[in-house]
């Protein structure tokens, strides 16, 4: 997971979070909820989006989320 500034996409927002893998079973759906952290702040001054890399079997995928505001 990476967390992007949207002035500048090459900036990368510093945080802590761990690789997580998720076992489901045939036609199963789950929710992933990711607590981040970030002691030395944000940088920047517009807004920030997520950009997922997932990987299926051997198949590996990004998702990005919109654009959103950061919470001071």
């Amino acid at each position: 997971m990476e967390i992007r500034s949207l002035s500048n996409e090459e900036e990368l927002q510093s945080f802590q979070q761990s690789p997580q893998e998720i076992q489901l079973k045939p036609l199963e759906n789950s929710e992933v909820v990711l607590q981040l952290t970030n002691k030395s702040g944000y940088i920047g001054r517009d807004q920030v989006k997520a950009i997922v890399t997932y990987k299926i079997a051997e198949e590996t995928s990004i998702i990005e989320s919109k654009a959103v505001e950061v919470s001071r």
